[in-house]
């Protein structure tokens, strides 16, 4: 038996904990979710609850988790990895955390006191990260700069039965391929044969997407044929409306299209639409050790990717022969990307061809898969 341990609710679409956790069911182990919120009901327990008995209730799962016989316990995220860290240590099952998503300056402070609280906060957080990290048989990462992040601060000290490694959120190739086209609402896009850029995911201020739109109005001066498609769902209601402003501003409204969020399973075939697709992350810490999804999802679907030269992307892009890294926070630097790459049909060729290559290697979920499970059998 193996129990999960993860902050906020069971989500069976989560694209890293519930896919890591599906493969562990495959393989016929018996899984107990325990999570912060949403409701209790068949493998999932839940700790959310209004009523005064809401410690005494994750007491209890606490020890359910101390006394149940099980293999493994798995903590995602810090907050996950706390009450993981903890049965471990009482129940003396494996405990294998998941550090895919890293606290540390993740987002902007709005306020002086966002900050303040953050600073005061920051020892206790990176005291308790040091002790999950020690304690810990197997620890995993989305990215390779998140494990040398952590063997930065806190040490390489693992003994020859701990395991280190890191599983890349790549798609399956299934779903994400060239081929998948022409289906759902991408098909309904009328895009007048232009050349297309796209970005897909999270629309949020850290992550540059207003810097697309100041590209596009650089690009438009010198080509007529390009649109941009914005794929992806918004947090923050006023970042939305300065992109609305902005497009409206540079008179863009018939060239950047922001397109509403669709299932996962539906991206692909807006991705076989574009020439070229962005991960234009601005330069915070938690951008640069991030594990970059988009850049393999770009490369399965043959979409060449420009990327913000920041430490991860280093890790995957050669500059020039499997995309392009332009310089964070400058959308003039994102727009000579685009217009180099639309302007010659022989790098973007074999860029194309390099990345199916590696995307078959190494970049697909089927790679990551084996190694997932070949790690988790090992700390039986």
């Amino acid at each position: 038996m193996i129990y999960v341990c993860k902050y906020g609710t069971y989500d069976p679409e989560q694209p890293r904990i519930s896919r890591l956790v599906s493969v562990l069911s495959e393989a016929g182990y018996d899984i107990r979710w325990v999570v912060s919120e949403g409701e209790t009901k068949d493998n999932v327990i839940s700790l959310n609850t209004k009523s005064k008995r809401n410690y005494i209730r994750k007491a209890a799962t606490l020890l359910r988790m101390v006394t149940t016989p099980k293999d493994i316990i798995y903590g995602y995220m810090h907050v996950g990895a706390t009450p993981a860290y903890i049965a471990s240590r009482f129940s003396g099952a494996k405990f294998a955390y998941d550090y895919a998503d890293p606290w540390r300056g993740w987002y902007f402070y709005k306020t002086k006191a966002d900050s303040v609280l953050w600073a005061t906060g920051r020892r206790a957080f990176y005291l308790l990260e040091k002790a999950i990290y020690k304690a810990t048989d197997a620890v995993f990462s989305a990215s390779y700069s998140q494990l040398e992040f952590l063997e930065r601060q806190h040490g390489k000290k693992r003994s020859a039965n701990q395991y280190a490694e890191t599983i890349f959120n790549c798609p399956p190739l299934k779903i994400f391929n060239p081929k998948n086209k022409n289906k759902g609402p991408a098909s309904k896009l009328k895009l007048d044969k232009k050349r297309v850029l796209i970005y897909s995911g999270y629309v949020g201020q850290e992550y540059g997407i207003d810097l697309l739109v100041d590209a596009m109005r650089i690009i438009k001066q010198k080509r007529k044929d390009v649109a941009l498609v914005i794929l992806g769902r918004y947090g923050d209601e006023r970042y939305f409306n300065l992109l609305r402003e902005k497009i409206e501003k540079y008179d863009l409204k018939k060239d950047v299209i922001i397109h509403s969020p669709v299932p996962f399973v539906q991206v692909p075939p807006f991705l076989n639409l574009a020439d070229i697709g962005f991960v234009p992350f601005r330069n915070i810490f938690y951008n640069s050790v991030g594990g970059p999804n988009k850049l393999f999802e770009y490369m399965s679907c043959n979409v060449v990717p420009v990327c913000s030269d920041m430490t991860e992307f280093r890790k995957h892009i050669t500059q020039g022969e499997t995309g392009i890294l332009v310089k964070p926070d400058s959308a003039r630097s994102i727009a000579s990307a685009v217009l180099k790459l639309l302007g010659d049909k022989v790098m973007v060729s074999k860029i194309k061809k390099r990345n199916l290559a590696r995307v078959k290697e190494k970049y697909n979920w089927a790679v990551q898969k084996r190694k997932f499970l070949s790690a988790i059998e090992g700390l039986q």
